[in-house]
Parts: C-alpha cells; structure tokens; sequence
C-alpha cells in the first residue's frame, strides 16, 4: 500500500516519549547525546538523563562547563549528581585537574563560585603535574576575582606550595607583582614566611628582584605582633627592612627586638613547608592531614637552615644599606652600638665606605666618614683603600672629601703593588687628581714594589699623557 504523502516518515522524535525514554536507559553517554540533540522535544525530555548519565559516568559536563563558565550547565550537572571533586585531563596545559581547579585556571568566576557552595567541594586540589592548588593558577594568570573568592572560602589554604616549593604570594612575586596587593588584602591568612626550594622567601624573592616590599613587609610584622618573635623572623624582617630603606620598621626593630638581631648578618632563616608533593585526590604526602573527601592543608612547617643570601658574600644589612645608598638607615644603623662599619665581605674584603667611594655617593661617604669608627684606610683584598677607589674612578668630590676636614685619608697609603694613590691617578691619566693629591701632601718620590715612582710608571706606560707631563713639571720644581 502506498504511504500518505502527507504523513512523511516515522523517525524516533515521533515515538512516545515513554518509549524513548525506555531507549535512552540502555544507551552510552554519546548516543544518549546525538539523541537529545535531535530536536527541542527530544532535548526537553531527555536532557535530565543525559546530565544523570554524564555524572555517573565522567561529570565531563561539569569539567566543561567550568572551562567555558557556564553556570546554568554547571547547576544543571551538580544537580544531576555530578562529583565535584572528579579529575579531569581537559585542559591543554595540565593534567589531572578538578572542576574548580579549571574554572581557576580559566578565570570562569560564575562556575567557582557555584562549586564554593558545595560542601565537598577541595579549593586546595593540585594538578598532577606542577602539584599546583587553584589559587597559584589564578595568580598566575592573573585572575584577580577568582583569587579573592578563594580567600573568602574557609577552607582555602593560601600557603600551599608547588613542586618548586612556591605559594601563590611566591609565585606573584616572580610572575604577577601586581597580584600581591589582592593576596595580602586578606590578612594574616596569608603567611610570608614560607619559604620554597631554594631557602628564598617572598620578601627575599621581592628584594632580589627589586619589587616594592612594603605590603610584605607589613604582613611579616603582623606575625612578629602576633607572637612570632623567633631571632631568625625578626633578623629576616630587620635585614630586608634595612637593605630596602625602611627606617621606621628598622627603628621598631631594633628598639624592641635588638637583643635578637645583628645589623652585620645576614637575613636569617625562613619557615618552609614540609612537603609539597599531591596524589590524585589532592591531599598532600607526608606532613599534611586530610579527610575522606580529599581536603589537604599541607601544613607541616619546619625551619629551614638557608637565609636566601647566597650572593651576599657576607654583606650584612649596614653594608648593604649603604652600597644601595639608604643614607637615613645607614646614619641610624651608625649609632648602634653593635654595628661594625667596618665589616668587609668574605668576596673581596671591600668595607662600605671602599663601596661608596667606588661607587661616587658623595652623600654616603660624607656619613660614613663623619663617624669617627669608620676606618679611612680600611683595604680590600688587594691592597685598595677608599682613596685608591676614587681616585681610580677619577671622582674628584669622593676625593676632596676623604683629604679634607678633621679626619683625614692618608694620601700615601700603598696598595699590594706598593702604589699610592698618586700612581693611580698619573696610570689614569687624571690630570685635575694629580694636582689634588700633590697638594694634599702626595709624596711623589716614594717607589712601588718595583723600585719605580709614580714619574717613572708614568714615563714608561703614558709617555705623552698630561698626567705625567704635570707630574714631570712639578717634580722639576722641587
């Protein structure tokens, strides 16, 4: 018989819904899709199973949704039943994430907010392979409402490190510098001391990379008001407080803590995590805790024996205050007692005062020679005073100060070589520093280890250079 032109024909969106129903129970995940996707009606009746079905099989619904920050998708699958705490591999970069980890990762803030209801929900989850927690995620790419959702959710540890050892302070120290006011803005949650891998710290990592401390700072005070004032926290505080100018911290310091600190050592140690190390479920090996859900803090704190100075050749604060030019620090540091302005480093025994001069801060030198502990003549490993160091780099007021006033440099100190400073200035030929140190008192006929004066190397190495010519001239006066 033939078929009514009319009627078309009979495809499976015209079967009884109670018949597709039946058909959709024994169908996979993506055939129970194609078939939802057939048309609206399709969609309506069966979307309910298919969320179902999705949460007991993958919650890929849920991990989707959290990429993309799809909400109603979310709410959807999350009512369906779907695992919050499921681990998926959808991201392109990172592997093993949980759905909260990807809506951090993404910057999808409706979704995270959604899974934050959620009682078993874990904010502290890592990734398999950089064992990182959400909010090191969303510091690193700069998701600033993601981070500060996190913080408000209790159960957030914003101190947990990576496999590097860094916390999410740390890493928007090395990556995200303007992230660390949104980090900080939380309190005291967030603990500065941490220290990663490497002994270093935020504040230290900070200094180093000559980003402004003063927010961190203010954090590592509160734990010092709130009990912590262990001699290597507050020796940390003070050293970087010091070496980054700030005199009011160094002053609070040193009046209440200075029994504990030494202004000619180094930055002292940090606290650090023990382990940072996550299995699938993001709980933390070792010296973490955590529950049947999955929830780690990670906390296990020991004290770590590196200070994060390496580079420092022994410079304490005092001598680094004064090389990075913090004049009032330096001039308060001066009247300390246990200051020793006199401490060379361990790399080429240069003082603070052999550094200012070097480095022409006409400021710094005048401070420190107007104290009367600070050595004038005090040499570096080969021999070069202060004098030798200005005169060396031709800056003329470094030298007029160090010759003039009720303290004076001895303008015929030798170096190894047995050379003053007037052979300096004559090899270099600068002409205006020779008149200076000659008028000075510079005695031109005293000779160097090789038997030669000043006159003598000059006539050897600079023939034709003024220097020696003038040195030549004034000689034939005597």
């Amino acid at each position: 018989m033939d078929q009514d032109p009319d009627s078309g024909p009979c495809g499976l969106g015209d079967l009884p819904q109670e018949i597709l129903l039946h058909i959709s129970s024994y169908l996979d995940l993506s055939a129970l899709n194609a078939l939802t996707q057939l048309n609206h009606s399709t969609f309506a009746l069966l979307i309910s199973s298919l969320y179902k079905l999705d949460a007991q099989q993958s919650s890929q619904a849920l991990c989707w949704a959290a990429i993309h920050n799809h909400a109603q998708i979310a709410h959807a699958s999350i009512s369906a039943g779907a695992d919050v705490t499921t681990v998926s591999d959808q991201a392109h970069l990172i592997k093993g994430c949980s759905p909260l980890m990807l809506a951090a990762y993404h910057g999808s803030l409706a979704v995270l907010s959604l899974l934050l209801l959620h009682p078993d929900t874990n904010p502290n989850s890592r990734d398999r392979k950089y064992i990182r927690p959400p909010i090191t995620w969303a510091i690193k790419h700069r998701h600033a409402p993601i981070v500060r959702a996190l913080l408000k959710d209790d159960r957030t540890d914003p101190n947990l490190q990576d496999k590097f050892g860094d916390t999410a302070l740390m890493t928007a120290v090395t990556l995200r510098p303007e992230m660390i006011p949104v980090l900080l803005s939380s309190g005291s949650r967030v603990d500065p001391r941490v220290s990663n891998t490497q002994g270093s710290t935020a504040l230290s990592r900070a200094s180093q990379r000559g980003i402004d401390v003063d927010l961190i700072l203010a954090s590592h005070l509160r734990f010092i008001l709130n009990g912590d004032e262990s001699p290597a926290h507050c020796q940390h505080v003070f050293f970087y407080a010091a070496i980054s100018g700030q005199l009011e911290i160094v002053e609070y310091l040193v009046t209440y803590f200075g029994d504990r600190l030494d202004p000619n050592g180094v930055s002292g140690s940090a606290i650090v995590n023990g382990n940072a190390t996550a299995n699938g479920n993001g709980t933390i090996n070792g010296h973490g805790h955590g529950n049947g859900n999955g929830h780690g803090h990670g906390h296990g704190h020991s004290h770590s024996h590196s200070n994060g100075s390496n580079g420092l050749h022994g410079r304490g604060a005092f001598s680094i205050a004064v090389e990075r030019g913090h004049r009032s620090v330096v001039e308060y540091l001066l009247t300390w007692s246990k200051t020793d302005p006199n401490l060379s480093d361990s790399w080429k025994h240069q003082c603070p005062l052999l550094v200012a001069s070097m480095a022409g801060d006409e400021e710094m030198v005048s401070t420190l020679k107007n104290c009367e502990r600070v050595d004038l003549l005090n040499p570096d490993v080969a021999g070069t005073t202060p004098l030798h160091a200005a005169v060396e780099r031709n800056h003329i007021s470094i030298v007029n100060l160090l010759l003039r006033g009720p303290r004076v440099a001895d303008v015929n100190a030798r170096n190894s070589s047995g050379q003053t400073p007037l052979f300096i200035a004559v090899l270099q030929d600068h002409v205006e520093l020779v008149v200076v140190l000659l008028e000075a008192g510079a005695d031109p006929r005293l000779k160097c280890a090789e038997g030669l004066t000043a006159l003598d190397q000059g006539v050897q190495w600079c023939t034709n250079r003024k220097a020696t010519m003038v040195l030549r001239d004034y000689m034939l006066k005597l």
